[in-house]
């Protein structure tokens, strides 16, 4: 009996040191575990926070390359939007420049033209003027000296003052009719004015010329 009794507790001793030992293994493993759990809970938190900084630095340097671009793109549609104004300043010149020049250019053969026509009715009226302003004035002003010496000569030589009827001849001056052949309306109004005139002259001359012959017998008749 004392041996069973002594098998007995050898066993459960044997029992208890096996339980006291897994608990103790347990507890230590448990330990171990929580140990390797806050290490990885700290290995990651660690990774977690790195990683986020560089992706924060990385949007970051992106977020400013994306600016810079924006930017970039800003100044150059400024840039096209000040060379569009260029383009249509300088379009809007050179339209203003050569309307200058057209008008310059008419300008310029308005008074060419107008120099031609000027010089043309100067001609004309050249022409038309030299007959009756030469030629004309001077018969009656002879006639003016002849008087005095015809009233004191004799009878005979009255015949021959009565020959400066040739004045009656001066109507031929009619012929500056002819520069009406221009095509310009307002050269041959001027020329039909001209000659208008020229006809008034050559008849005031005929009548002092009538007028002279009828004095000259009475003042011989005297």
């Amino acid at each position: 009996m004392a041996i069973i009794a002594i098998s007995i507790t050898a066993i459960t001793t044997f029992l208890i040191t096996l339980v006291v030992d897994h608990k103790i293994t347990k507890s230590r493993n448990d330990k171990e575990i929580e140990k390797m759990k806050k290490e990885l809970s700290e290995m990651i938190n660690e990774n977690s926070n790195q990683l986020l900084i560089k992706s924060n630095q990385l949007i970051d340097d992106k977020d400013e390359e994306i600016n810079k671009l924006l930017y970039n793109i800003h100044n150059i549609e400024e840039n096209l939007v000040l060379i569009n104004n260029l383009n249509e300043s300088k379009e809007g010149t050179s339209r203003s420049i050569e309307q200058s020049d057209d008008k310059l250019d008419d300008q310029s053969s308005i008074k060419d033209k107008g120099k031609g026509k000027e010089t043309q009715v100067t001609s004309d009226t050249k022409e038309t003027q030299v007959a009756p302003d030469t030629k004309e004035p001077k018969e009656p002003t002879e006639k003016k000296v002849e008087q005095p010496e015809q009233a004191k000569e004799p009878a005979e030589e009255q015949n021959t003052s009565k020959e400066p009827k040739e004045p009656k001849d001066v109507k031929e001056p009619k012929e500056p009719k002819e520069p009406k052949e221009p095509k310009e309306a307002k050269e041959s109004s001027k020329e039909d004015a001209e000659v208008s005139e020229e006809p008034k002259q050559t008849l005031k001359d005929d009548s002092k010329g009538k007028e002279k012959e009828e004095r000259e017998p009475l003042l011989n008749g005297v």
